[in-house]
């Protein structure tokens, strides 16, 4: 009795471990951890340093500048300062600015260091105004001292100084201003068309030496051949050479029945005779075609006359 029941006992023990072998209930499986610790440390990326704009040159003039205010189109409450005939040169709320190959400068006066800015630094009344607006003024318009603007501009930004004057309000105007744009859009178009032009006068030289090039090529390739053609025949008659010489040498006896310059001269004799064989072929090619083309016109002349020569003998054999 105590047999079956240790049995029984055994048989329940083996299906609960089964079940929960297969369903992974109870049993948790901890993989060995190989420990390998490798510490590698890597050197942080240094970025390279940020390109460095060339310093501009400083302005063409010994003494302060006499400046002129101008509208600008988007702010008009703001008054932008320039320098008649001088490119990308502007004076705002004090400071200066400048555009130089692409890239904006500020400096505190005229002749001051100019120090590249980013683009969020030039105020937008700056911006609005093309670079080359100052070189559109006419003569007689309204020049401003350097030393009025400097103790002034304060004052006249504040109180809208320039606004009461005519001739600044014929400034302001649409007429005026489309005018100024139209020149300076022309004068775009103009550079733009010589810089086109410069290109294709370049291009065409580039591509006017490589088909100079591929024309040479078959000119340089046949002196090459010719070249090549002769050293050929320099060898040959070395070998020659060398043979006759070894065979003298084998055979003195016989070497008083032979002159003794012979050799040397039918040796040059043969390379001159080679190289204008060669030469005289080569010109000659074209000539023997024509021969040979005048031949087959000639030929195909008689075949067509042999029937009307046949027809005169038998006219004269039936009289």
């Amino acid at each position: 009795m105590q047999h079956n029941q240790k049995k029984h006992f055994v048989s329940i023990f083996l299906r609960i471990f089964t079940l929960l072998l297969f369903t992974g209930y109870g049993f948790t499986v901890q993989p060995a951890q190989a420990g390998v610790n490798v510490d590698i440390q890597v050197p942080a990326t240094v970025p390279p340093p940020a390109p460095v704009a060339a310093v501009p040159p400083p302005l063409a003039m010994t003494a302060p500048p006499d400046v002129a205010v101008v509208p600008s189109e988007k702010y008009p409450n703001q008054y932008v300062y320039v320098v008649p005939g001088m490119e990308g040169v502007y004076v705002h709320e004090g400071a200066w600015f400048r555009s130089y190959n692409g890239v904006w400068y500020s400096a505190s006066a005229y002749n001051a260091i100019w120090s590249p800015v980013e683009l969020a630094i030039v105020p937008l009344a700056i911006l609005s105004v093309p670079l080359e607006y100052a070189l559109y003024l006419p003569p007689d318009y309204y020049r401003i001292h350097y030393a009025d603007y400097h103790d002034h501009w304060r004052a006249w930004e504040r109180d809208r100084h320039w606004h009461n004057e005519a001739w600044y309000k014929h400034e302001m105007s649409a007429d005026i201003r489309r005018e100024r744009m139209h020149h300076i859009e022309e004068r775009r178009a103009v550079s733009g068309k010589e810089h086109l032009a410069h290109e294709r006068h370049i291009a065409s030289h580039q591509s006017f030496g490589k088909e100079k090039a591929v024309e040479n090529k078959p000119h340089v390739a046949s002196h090459q051949s010719l070249g090549k053609d002769v050293v050929g025949d320099n060898r040959a008659g070395n070998k020659q050479a060398k043979q006759d010489l070894q065979a003298q040498r084998q055979h003195p006896e016989q070497q008083s029945t032979r002159p003794q310059h012979a050799t040397r001269p039918q040796h040059a004799t043969r390379q001159q005779s080679a190289t204008r064989q060669q030469l005289a072929t080569r010109q000659q090619q074209p000539g023997q075609k024509q021969q040979q083309a005048a031949q087959k016109q000639q030929q195909v002349v008689q075949k067509q006359q042999q029937p009307k020569q046949q027809a005169q003998v038998a006219n004269k054999d039936k009289k």
